[in-house]
């Protein structure tokens, strides 16, 4: 059991450092962007990538995770290339439908969201952005299912790459404004896209097959319903703080959620990326009940341990990543944020049972719900507190969120969740929050060796309650036991890459034959 686990968290490391060359960028760009653009401006920015994901979330067609489950169907496991071809085909037609249609459209679409129609060529370069992401994260989901965690990591670093270097010289070197922002992540997309060319052409068969694309829609169709519901639950806060109070508040309140989403793009998107083959490979295994079990205790204790961290010292990055207050002020959303994100991470791993089960249409009736509450609160929240308001909004909306799909989930295919641990770490995770809110009034360096020593008590204040096992303890012990003497460090890495050559070559999965013979073999900003 723990075996699988650490292989899990492997995978987990391996596959976060490809997802963060692409999703971190505008992480490491924040300093930057606060320094070169107003808060209003940043607003801009800020309505322009929620757009860009309502975009690629509707036109996607949540085809992605169809092919993801059907390429582990026996009945197609022979057809994986024409499978492949067939869905990015398709793909590349609807974002091309997409681009033309709304590029005509820009104008009223600029008005509508930037509050001018001359920012028209803007819109234009965010929908041309957008239907270029809707077609590679089929590839980079091939690359996943085949457990090529080495070109994955290539390509993303790649494009991160280019990314970066051209939104520095378009912005500050040819002072293109936000418009270069777009036209480096253009050029980053065509550069990604010719270094998979290779990979992309061996894993092809020109055949169409229809029949298999009829039954991933119909698949998929109640997942695309939800994911338009998603929309409106991730994203109304964005919305409804520009139109209720105005860019220069969106861009205070996105400057503090791009701090503490940092948790999803950094943690939560990894493991996600990595567990959700072996979710699918562990169905009707032995011990597989105890295996989602305990993922999702230690998904909670570690995301917690994050979630405290970034919540502790959301004021402190917040000056480090910005000096005006105009900004700064956009920190006492961070914790807030930070505890829906833990939320909606137990979430996704409770949505094991549904998705094994292919409940699809209760999915889409649960998010459907959790939208539909989402959009009163929000604008109610908003009018009454601004910013915080919408914090505590999508905070409220998680909780419920995650209480349904444990319902419904355990309902249709039962897991022995351990739900006293999950409440032990939740409880422990708001009393040090509230603890730790306190010292921000405490000069800098007060406050943050106060907040070291509640982080610090998160785990001590578990063992106190009981809340670890035995077998675990020992696993911990002997950890320490081993890496304790820093002379050893090498030795023990030594030992620890003979040990994975030990594994299939190239992270293959047993039985899965590897692409690089010939053989058969996502996204948050």
């Amino acid at each position: 059991m723990l075996s699988q686990i650490k292989s899990t968290a492997k995978s987990s490391f391996i596959y976060g450092i490809g997802n963060l060359s692409t999703k971190l960028i505008g992480l490491i760009l924040l300093p930057f962007y606060t320094r070169t653009f107003n808060v209003g401006e940043f607003g801009m920015i800020t309505m322009l990538e929620t757009t860009s994901q309502v975009l690629i979330t509707l036109f996607g067609l949540s085809l992605y995770n169809a092919f993801l489950r059907w390429y582990w169907e026996k009945e197609y496991i022979d057809k994986r290339k024409s499978l492949f071809f067939t869905v990015l085909v398709f793909l590349v037609c609807v974002a091309l439908i997409m681009a033309l249609s709304l590029s005509a459209a820009s104008k009223p679409l600029a008005g509508f969201l930037l509050n001018g129609s001359e920012h028209y060529h803007l819109a234009r370069l965010m929908i041309f952005t957008a239907a270029f992401e809707i077609t590679g994260v089929l590839p980079l989901t091939l690359l996943r299912v085949q457990e090529r965690p080495g070109l994955y990591i290539s390509s993303n670093i790649i494009k991160f790459a280019v990314n970066l270097a051209l939104t520095l010289l378009f912005i500050a070197g040819m002072k293109h404004g936000i418009e270069g922002i777009y036209e480096a992540q253009i050029i980053g997309n065509i550069i990604f896209f010719l270094f998979l060319s290779a990979y992309i052409t061996r894993n092809i068969e020109a055949k169409f097959n229809r029949r298999a694309l009829k039954e991933m829609l119909s698949f998929s169709m109640p997942l695309f319903y939800a994911s338009i519901a998603g929309i409106v639950l991730n994203l109304t806060d964005r919305y409804a703080l520009k139109f209720i109070k105005g860019l220069d508040d969106l861009g205070s309140y996105q400057f503090g959620y791009k701090i503490a989403n940092a948790i999803k793009v950094i943690v939560l998107n990894s493991v996600n990326f990595a567990l959700t083959p072996v979710i699918y490979r562990m169905i009707g295994e032995k011990g597989s009940g105890r295996f989602y079990s305990k993922i999702l205790t230690y998904m909670g204790f570690g995301v917690m341990l994050i979630v405290l961290a970034v919540s502790f010292y959301g004021k402190e990055l917040a000056m480090i990543f910005a000096e005006d207050e105009e900004y700064i002020r956009g920190y006492v959303v961070i914790p807030v944020l930070a505890f829906g994100l833990f939320f909606g991470s137990l979430r996704d791993t409770v949505y094991t049972g549904l998705n094994i089960s292919k409940k699809s249409k209760v999915v889409a009736g649960i998010i459907v719900a959790v939208s539909a509450l989402n959009i009163p609160l929000n604008i109610a929240f908003i009018y009454l507190f601004s910013m915080m308001g919408a914090a505590v909004a999508t905070l409220i909306s998680q909780l419920i969120y995650l209480l349904l799909v444990w319902k419904y989930s355990q309902k249709y295919y039962y897991i022995p969740y351990e739900a006293g641990k999950i409440l032990k770490i939740v409880i422990t995770g708001l009393l040090l929050s509230v603890l730790a809110s306190f010292s921000n009034r405490l000069p800098i360096v007060p406050a943050v060796l106060v907040k070291l020593v509640l982080l610090a008590s998160f785990p001590l204040i578990l063992y106190l309650w009981k809340f670890y096992e035995q077998v675990e303890l020992d696993r911990l012990h002997g950890f320490w036991l081993k890496w304790k003497n820093p002379a050893r460090w090498i030795s023990n890495i030594r030992e620890g890459r003979k040990s994975a050559g030990s594994e299939p070559e190239n992270g293959s999965a047993p039985g899965v034959p590897d692409t690089e013979t010939g053989q058969h073999d996502i996204f948050d900003s």
